[in-house]
């Protein structure tokens, strides 16, 4: 990965140091694809709700107590 930018988020994980932000760049990006892809970072998701469901996916989020990430499903 390159060297630190103003902005980037770090990250301490399977040998990513830093990615996203405005600066982030094609490398950085396929890197993190390549990791999650291969299961060395899973993505905690709690619920996933179609898109059509969105008001409930707001309500589901403010009620607090989330054990991941609440998704709209675009398809």
């Amino acid at each position: 990965m390159s060297s630190r930018r103003p902005g980037a988020v770090r990250y301490g994980c399977a040998g990513v140091t830093e990615v996203g932000g405005q600066f982030a760049d094609i490398n950085d990006l396929e890197a993190l694809a390549t990791l999650i892809a291969h299961g060395e970072i899973v993505l905690p998701i709690d619920r996933v709700f179609p898109l059509d469901q969105v008001q409930d996916a707001y309500r589901h989020l403010m009620a607090g107590h989330l054990h991941g990430k609440v998704v709209l499903a675009t398809r």
